[in-house]
Protein backbone atom coordinates (compact mmCIF):
# COMPACT_ATOMS: atom_id res chain seq x y z
CA UNK A 1 0.00 0.00 0.00
CA UNK A 2 1.45 3.40 -0.98
CA UNK A 3 0.10 6.71 0.33
CA UNK A 4 1.02 10.24 -0.76
CA UNK A 5 0.00 12.59 2.03
CA UNK A 6 0.22 16.40 2.10
CA UNK A 7 1.91 17.52 5.34
CA UNK A 8 -1.05 19.71 6.31
CA UNK A 9 -3.57 16.97 5.62
CA UNK A 10 -1.36 14.50 7.51
CA UNK A 11 -2.05 16.40 10.75
CA UNK A 12 -5.77 16.01 10.12
CA UNK A 13 -5.43 12.30 9.41
CA UNK A 14 -3.47 11.79 12.61
CA UNK A 15 -6.16 13.72 14.54
CA UNK A 16 -8.89 11.50 13.10
CA UNK A 17 -6.81 8.38 13.79
CA UNK A 18 -6.27 9.40 17.40
CA UNK A 19 -10.02 9.99 17.79
CA UNK A 20 -10.57 6.47 16.50
CA UNK A 21 -8.07 5.05 18.97
CA UNK A 22 -9.87 6.81 21.82
CA UNK A 23 -12.72 4.50 20.95
CA UNK A 24 -10.43 1.55 21.54
CA UNK A 25 -9.63 2.59 25.08
CA UNK A 26 -13.05 3.61 26.37
CA UNK A 27 -15.22 1.90 28.93
CA UNK A 28 -16.43 -1.59 28.19
CA UNK A 29 -20.14 -2.18 28.28
CA UNK A 30 -22.12 -5.38 28.21
CA UNK A 31 -24.43 -6.54 25.47
CA UNK A 32 -25.46 -4.08 22.78
CA UNK A 33 -24.99 -0.90 24.81
CA UNK A 34 -22.90 1.71 23.02
CA UNK A 35 -19.67 3.19 24.37
CA UNK A 36 -20.03 6.64 25.91
CA UNK A 37 -17.47 9.20 24.73
CA UNK A 38 -18.70 12.63 25.78
CA UNK A 39 -16.38 15.14 24.09
CA UNK A 40 -18.55 18.19 24.69
CA UNK A 41 -19.92 17.75 28.18
CA UNK A 42 -23.51 17.34 26.92
CA UNK A 43 -25.52 14.70 28.73
CA UNK A 44 -27.24 13.31 25.67
CA UNK A 45 -25.76 11.76 22.56
CA UNK A 46 -26.98 13.21 19.28
CA UNK A 47 -27.57 16.57 17.61
CA UNK A 48 -27.40 18.51 20.89
CA UNK A 49 -23.61 18.11 20.96
CA UNK A 50 -21.67 21.35 20.69
CA UNK A 51 -19.14 21.67 17.91
CA UNK A 52 -16.01 19.72 18.83
CA UNK A 53 -13.69 22.58 19.76
CA UNK A 54 -10.54 20.67 18.82
CA UNK A 55 -11.56 21.03 15.17
CA UNK A 56 -11.76 24.82 15.22
CA UNK A 57 -8.96 26.47 13.31
CA UNK A 58 -7.17 23.22 12.65
CA UNK A 59 -5.44 22.05 9.47
CA UNK A 60 -7.14 23.07 6.23
CA UNK A 61 -10.72 23.80 7.22
CA UNK A 62 -11.82 20.47 8.64
CA UNK A 63 -15.57 20.58 9.26
CA UNK A 64 -17.16 18.16 11.73
CA UNK A 65 -20.73 19.25 11.02
CA UNK A 66 -21.13 17.41 7.73
CA UNK A 67 -20.61 13.81 6.76
CA UNK A 68 -18.33 12.65 5.33
CA UNK A 69 -15.44 14.88 6.41
CA UNK A 70 -14.43 17.45 3.83
CA UNK A 71 -10.85 18.56 3.18
CA UNK A 72 -11.25 21.88 1.40
CA UNK A 73 -7.67 22.06 0.12
CA UNK A 74 -7.26 18.38 -0.66
CA UNK A 75 -6.11 18.96 -4.24
CA UNK A 76 -3.61 21.72 -3.52
CA UNK A 77 0.05 20.87 -3.93
CA UNK A 78 2.19 20.68 -0.82
CA UNK A 79 4.92 18.70 0.88
CA UNK A 80 4.43 14.98 0.45
CA UNK A 81 5.47 11.91 2.39
CA UNK A 82 5.20 8.40 0.97
CA UNK A 83 4.26 5.62 3.39
CA UNK A 84 4.54 1.94 2.50
CA UNK A 85 2.76 -0.62 4.67
CA UNK A 86 3.36 -4.36 4.47
CA UNK A 87 1.38 -6.77 6.51
CA UNK A 88 1.88 -9.66 8.66
CA UNK A 89 5.37 -11.02 9.11
CA UNK A 90 3.92 -14.38 10.11
CA UNK A 91 6.70 -16.75 9.08
CA UNK A 92 5.89 -20.45 9.10
CA UNK A 93 8.41 -23.24 9.52
CA UNK A 94 9.36 -23.91 5.90
CA UNK A 95 9.96 -20.21 5.29
CA UNK A 96 12.05 -19.89 8.44
CA UNK A 97 14.20 -22.82 7.36
CA UNK A 98 14.61 -21.31 3.90
CA UNK A 99 15.59 -17.93 5.32
CA UNK A 100 18.06 -19.29 7.88
CA UNK A 101 19.80 -21.32 5.17
CA UNK A 102 19.99 -18.51 2.59
CA UNK A 103 22.81 -16.00 2.09
CA UNK A 104 20.24 -13.14 2.09
CA UNK A 105 18.53 -14.44 5.21
CA UNK A 106 14.92 -13.41 5.70
CA UNK A 107 15.34 -10.80 2.99
CA UNK A 108 15.25 -13.64 0.48
CA UNK A 109 11.55 -14.11 1.25
CA UNK A 110 10.57 -10.70 -0.11
CA UNK A 111 13.43 -9.97 -2.51
CA UNK A 112 10.91 -9.40 -5.32
CA UNK A 113 9.50 -6.26 -3.65
CA UNK A 114 12.60 -5.09 -1.79
CA UNK A 115 13.03 -2.09 -4.08
CA UNK A 116 9.46 -0.95 -3.38
CA UNK A 117 9.92 -1.26 0.37
CA UNK A 118 13.09 0.82 0.25
CA UNK A 119 11.64 3.48 -2.06
CA UNK A 120 9.09 4.90 0.39
CA UNK A 121 9.92 7.67 2.86
CA UNK A 122 8.69 5.41 5.67
CA UNK A 123 7.96 1.68 5.50
CA UNK A 124 5.90 -0.06 8.20
CA UNK A 125 5.46 -3.79 8.89
CA UNK A 126 3.53 -5.84 11.43
CA UNK A 127 5.96 -8.06 13.33
CA UNK A 128 3.63 -10.92 14.16
CA UNK A 129 5.58 -12.94 16.66
CA UNK A 130 8.53 -12.57 19.03
CA UNK A 131 12.22 -12.40 18.17
CA UNK A 132 13.28 -13.77 21.53
CA UNK A 133 16.60 -15.62 21.64
CA UNK A 134 17.03 -18.37 24.22
CA UNK A 135 13.32 -18.59 25.05
CA UNK A 136 11.39 -21.83 24.71
CA UNK A 137 7.71 -22.39 23.95
CA UNK A 138 6.85 -22.10 27.65
CA UNK A 139 8.44 -18.67 27.90
CA UNK A 140 11.41 -19.94 29.88
CA UNK A 141 15.12 -19.30 29.51
CA UNK A 142 17.02 -22.00 27.65
CA UNK A 143 20.12 -22.52 25.50
CA UNK A 144 19.85 -20.70 22.18
CA UNK A 145 20.45 -22.94 19.11
CA UNK A 146 21.75 -20.10 16.93
CA UNK A 147 20.52 -19.74 13.36
CA UNK A 148 18.57 -22.97 13.40
CA UNK A 149 14.88 -23.80 13.25
CA UNK A 150 14.84 -26.20 16.20
CA UNK A 151 11.07 -26.08 16.83
CA UNK A 152 11.72 -25.27 20.47
CA UNK A 153 13.28 -21.82 20.67
CA UNK A 154 12.56 -20.88 17.05
CA UNK A 155 9.24 -22.34 16.01
CA UNK A 156 6.11 -22.00 13.92
CA UNK A 157 2.35 -22.40 14.40
CA UNK A 158 0.76 -22.07 16.85
CA UNK A 159 3.51 -20.45 19.00
CA UNK A 160 5.84 -18.46 16.77
CA UNK A 161 9.34 -17.19 17.52
CA UNK A 162 11.88 -15.92 14.97
CA UNK A 163 15.63 -15.61 15.00
CA UNK A 164 16.55 -11.96 15.76
CA UNK A 165 18.42 -11.69 12.45
CA UNK A 166 14.95 -11.06 11.04
CA UNK A 167 15.15 -7.53 12.45
CA UNK A 168 18.42 -6.58 10.75
CA UNK A 169 17.12 -8.10 7.51
CA UNK A 170 14.05 -5.88 7.79
CA UNK A 171 16.22 -2.81 8.27
CA UNK A 172 18.36 -3.80 5.29
CA UNK A 173 15.15 -4.11 3.27
CA UNK A 174 14.06 -0.56 4.10
CA UNK A 175 11.59 -1.18 6.94
CA UNK A 176 11.57 1.79 9.33
CA UNK A 177 9.04 0.85 12.02
CA UNK A 178 7.18 -2.26 13.20
CA UNK A 179 4.12 -2.98 15.29
CA UNK A 180 4.40 -5.65 17.98
CA UNK A 181 0.76 -5.66 19.12
CA UNK A 182 -1.04 -8.66 17.63
CA UNK A 183 -2.42 -12.02 18.64
CA UNK A 184 1.09 -13.56 18.68
CA UNK A 185 2.68 -10.86 20.86
CA UNK A 186 3.03 -13.21 23.84
CA UNK A 187 3.87 -16.47 22.08
CA UNK A 188 6.94 -16.57 24.33
CA UNK A 189 5.09 -15.09 27.30
CA UNK A 190 6.37 -12.14 29.28
CA UNK A 191 10.05 -13.05 28.95
CA UNK A 192 9.70 -13.29 25.18
CA UNK A 193 8.07 -9.87 24.96
CA UNK A 194 10.91 -8.36 26.98
CA UNK A 195 13.60 -10.03 24.90
CA UNK A 196 11.92 -8.96 21.68
CA UNK A 197 12.04 -5.36 22.87
CA UNK A 198 15.72 -5.81 23.77
CA UNK A 199 16.47 -7.04 20.26
CA UNK A 200 14.48 -4.24 18.63
CA UNK A 201 16.34 -1.63 20.65
CA UNK A 202 19.69 -3.32 20.04
CA UNK A 203 19.33 -2.96 16.26
CA UNK A 204 17.63 0.44 16.48
CA UNK A 205 14.22 -0.55 15.07
CA UNK A 206 11.35 1.71 16.27
CA UNK A 207 8.34 -0.28 17.48
CA UNK A 208 4.89 0.17 18.96
CA UNK A 209 2.60 -2.31 20.68
CA UNK A 210 4.40 -3.89 23.65
CA UNK A 211 6.34 -2.79 26.71
CA UNK A 212 8.58 -4.42 29.28
CA UNK A 213 7.27 -6.18 32.36
CA UNK A 214 6.93 -3.67 35.17
CA UNK A 215 7.53 -0.63 32.94
CA UNK A 216 4.04 0.81 33.35
CA UNK A 217 5.12 4.34 32.40
CA UNK A 218 6.62 3.42 29.04
CA UNK A 219 4.76 5.02 26.12
CA UNK A 220 2.80 2.74 23.80
CA UNK A 221 3.59 4.89 20.75
CA UNK A 222 6.73 5.65 18.76
CA UNK A 223 7.65 8.47 16.38
CA UNK A 224 9.53 8.27 13.10
CA UNK A 225 10.59 10.90 10.60
CA UNK A 226 10.22 10.53 6.86
CA UNK A 227 9.97 13.01 4.04
CA UNK A 228 10.47 15.81 6.54
CA UNK A 229 7.37 14.79 8.55
CA UNK A 230 7.20 13.42 12.07
CA UNK A 231 4.82 10.45 12.15
CA UNK A 232 3.33 9.00 15.34
CA UNK A 233 2.52 5.28 15.35
CA UNK A 234 0.20 3.47 17.74
CA UNK A 235 -0.56 -0.27 17.50
CA UNK A 236 -3.20 -2.21 19.41
CA UNK A 237 -4.72 -5.69 19.23
CA UNK A 238 -7.86 -7.50 20.30
CA UNK A 239 -5.63 -9.65 22.52
CA UNK A 240 -2.98 -12.40 22.56
CA UNK A 241 -4.40 -15.73 21.43
CA UNK A 242 -4.86 -18.03 24.40
CA UNK A 243 -2.00 -16.39 26.31
CA UNK A 244 -2.44 -14.52 29.60
CA UNK A 245 -1.05 -11.01 29.94
CA UNK A 246 -0.71 -10.60 33.72
CA UNK A 247 1.74 -7.69 33.42
CA UNK A 248 -0.34 -5.70 30.89
CA UNK A 249 2.41 -5.64 28.27
CA UNK A 250 0.09 -5.50 25.26
CA UNK A 251 -2.49 -2.73 24.66
CA UNK A 252 -5.93 -4.06 23.75
CA UNK A 253 -8.89 -2.59 21.94
CA UNK A 254 -11.52 -4.44 23.99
Amino acid sequence: MMLNVDKGRLAVLLLVALMAFVGCSGEETQGEESLNFDFSGDEEVGEDFEEFSAAKGKADGLDFEGSPLEFKTACEEGQEVTIAAVGDLLIHGRLQRQALGHDEGFGSLWSGIKDLMAAADVTYANLEGPTAPGTNKFGRDTTDPGKSFDDNVYSSYPMFNYHPSLLTDLIDSGVDVVSTANNHSLDRRSLGADRTIEELERVGMPYTGTRRKGDDQAPWHTVTNGGGCNLAWLARTYGPTGTPDPHKQVPRCF
